[in-house]
């Protein structure tokens, strides 16, 4: 199987607040790089996050840290991540702070 992403990943395995417009979602991270995350939800919820046109707003902590991080994403694709079916988003704007945090977690990860 090919690697798909550019940066290193790291599992996550924690829950994800996905919010589009005035929908907040709850989610299963399933791992997580600086430019993007695998997400796992209920059929309905994956369902709406999928057909979701625009920004998608994600907050996360990563397991070593109680700082609550957050981006924006757009889904990217939906398939078969490393834990089964779920969306990956792509990052469209992550803060710089927010980056190097999870630059850092990989590299711990790797």
């Amino acid at each position: 199987m090919n690697e798909r992403r550019q940066t290193r990943r790291a599992p996550l395995g924690d829950f994800v607040t996905a919010i589009h417009r005035d929908q907040a979602m709850l989610c299963l991270g399933t791992d997580v790089s600086e430019n993007g995350i695998f997400l796992r939800s209920a059929g309905s919820v994956e369902r709406r996050l999928n057909a979701q046109q625009g920004p998608i707003v994600v907050s996360f902590q990563l397991p070593d840290s109680d700082r609550i991080l957050w981006a924006c994403g757009r889904p990217h694709r939906r398939g078969d991540g490393c834990d089964g079916d779920g969306t990956a988003l792509t990052f469209t704007y992550v803060p710089d702070r927010t980056k190097a945090h999870l630059r850092a977690y990989a590299e711990r990860a790797a």
